[in-house]
């Protein structure tokens, strides 16, 4: 599949062996950026227009929290899909993210088949209103 008509996915996370692994999972059938920090990643939202982003919760300077909001409150990226990767299992990392907007939460480690089925999904437009 050639890279012009590859959906974009932009990764942020902070660990460099999280974004290795999501890139190697993703990069066959998606073109892939990275930032390693939230508030770095709003800039490239703005510059780039990822289709998706997948971002970690706990991040330097802006957390995964403070991106989702800020894309999902902005009217020029409410629409684009934001799915938290995050090794923070507890069920209230999930509401806050929920009511942030995220269209999505997996655990890390991810597991390739509901990263692929989540992500084919979100691109395609069939996912749930956020619950708050």
């Amino acid at each position: 599949m050639n890279d012009q008509i590859k959906k974009k996915i932009l990764i942020v996370d902070d660990d460099p062996e999280d974004v290795l692994l999501l890139k190697k999972i993703l990069k066959p059938n998606y073109q892939v950026i990275e930032e390693h920090d939230g508030l770095y990643a709003m800039e490239r939202v703005d510059r780039e227009h990822p289709d998706l982003v997948l971002t970690d919760i706990m991040m330097p300077k802006k957390s995964g929290y403070s991106l989702c909001a800020y894309l999902k409150w902005n009217p020029n990226t409410k629409d684009i899909p934001v799915v938290m990767v995050t090794g923070l299992k507890a069920e209230i990392n999930e509401d806050i993210g929920d009511c942030m907007g995220a269209d999505g939460y997996l655990l890390k480690p991810v597991q390739v088949n509901k990263i692929h089925d989540l992500i084919s999904r979100l691109l395609n437009n069939n996912h749930q209103p956020t619950k708050c």
